[in-house]
């Protein structure tokens, strides 16, 4: 039986081995997007994320995009900027991870990737 709190343990451990600072402020984006996206909590961060709907059907429409606001540079660290940025960098197979559990272990195997 694994001992009680190794699992967070566990990620911090592999978070820190990331190279950058922006690997795991992606990484904290990314889950945070994911679950705002399927569970619809906390409401006042869903207002915020909305799912792109392109005018016509287009094959990239299987994996979910978020909107992308067009606003200056010095606010695009706002979070209604930077999580919809973050969200369509990702891979589409991570975009369409369902599972929590799943999405992070892929997540951070593209992150480590990239490092």
């Amino acid at each position: 039986m694994p001992e009680p709190g190794s699992h967070r343990r566990q990620t911090a451990a592999s978070l820190a081995t990331l190279a950058s600072g922006e690997a795991v402020v992606t990484y904290k984006l990314a889950e945070l997007t994911h679950k705002v996206r399927t569970t619809a909590t906390p409401t006042y961060l869903s207002e915020l994320v909305q799912t792109h709907a392109p005018p016509r059907a287009l094959r990239s429409s299987d994996a979910p995009l978020l909107v992308v606001h067009r606003i200056h540079t010095e606010l695009a660290r706002r979070f209604s900027v930077a999580v919809p940025s973050t969200w369509n960098s990702l891979p589409a197979d991570i975009r369409l991870c369902e599972n929590i559990l799943t999405f992070k272990h892929h997540l951070k195997t593209h992150l480590f990737k990239l490092t």
